[in-house]
């Protein structure tokens, strides 16, 4: 009997610990470059979580408290495992979701902000602006507003160095509309229809993002707007388990605690 239970606890060891090991790798690697997020924070501390508790569970089974909450952690850690598959099958589908561009179909296109360094871009902004750019570029009959506000350290709006960015590579400024009090996705969004109002700009919109970030965005825009469609940036492979997982508790928060 023993045998056999050390022969289970070294195969499960060879499965679990690399495996975590290695994830806890991909949710570290983004924090050597500066993003330190609920996301990577959050996806290391399960990982060392399952490694401890692997560590653990001949001390666990032997008591009987230990074990009956483990086990309830177990059916809590598979409703959970499905409410973020449910999560990320809609984050995918709304990701893949890019419209069709008809002939002289004029839309407005809502350029989610980003952090930005100094007078330039981030990385994952500067992606979402050739996204942008691309579009606007095939349909000259839309226009965008490009959102954010300051940033704490910057001395100019994320909108402004979207703005500076987008006529820099083509695209001219008459076509750009700037939002610049934002701090929330959900403020981009909301002083965005405010400025449309304003300029009576087509209320038919494209929310721009990275794909993991769209389904958010659109559920929050069709409440401002009755026609939403968006256009995914591609997102750099090694910040998405970050950011998914930090979007998964966004949505939540979305999904749950909104209104309206």
């Amino acid at each position: 009997m023993n045998l056999k239970i050390n022969i289970r606890r070294l195969i499960s060891g060879l499965l679990i610990l690399p495996l975590s090991g290695l994830l806890c790798a991909v949710f570290i690697f983004p924090m050597t470059v500066g993003i330190v997020n609920f996301g990577n924070v959050s996806g290391v501390a399960f990982c060392v979580a399952v490694m401890l508790i692997w560590a653990f569970f001949p001390l666990i089974r032997r008591r009987k408290i230990l074990f009956t909450a483990f086990k309830i952690l177990v059916i809590l850690a598979s409703v959970g495992l499905l409410y973020v598959g449910f999560l990320s099958m809609n984050m995918f589908i709304a990701a893949r979701d890019e419209p069709e561009i008809p002939p002289e179909k004029e839309r407005t296109l809502i350029v989610l902000g980003c952090q930005i360094r100094g007078d330039n871009p981030s990385f994952m902004l500067a992606r979402r602006l050739a996204a942008a750019r691309n579009y606007l570029l095939a349909d000259e009959n839309s226009v965008c507003v490009v959102t954010g506000g300051i940033g704490q350290g910057q001395a100019r709006s994320e909108a402004c160095v979207m703005r500076d960015w987008l006529i820099n590579n083509g695209i001219s400024e008459e076509r750009i509309f700037l939002e610049e009090r934002s701090t929330s996705t959900a403020e981009n969004i909301a002083f965005a229809s405010e400025i449309i109002d304003e300029f009576n700009l087509p209320r038919d919109v494209v929310i721009v993002s990275d794909g993991f970030h769209l389904w958010r965005g659109k559920i929050i825009a069709e409440r401002f707007f009755d026609e939403v469609n968006s256009v995914p940036a591609k997102t750099q492979p090694y910040v998405l388990p970050t950011y998914a997982v930090r979007e998964w508790l966004a949505l939540t928060r979305e999904l749950v605690f909104s209104s309206n």
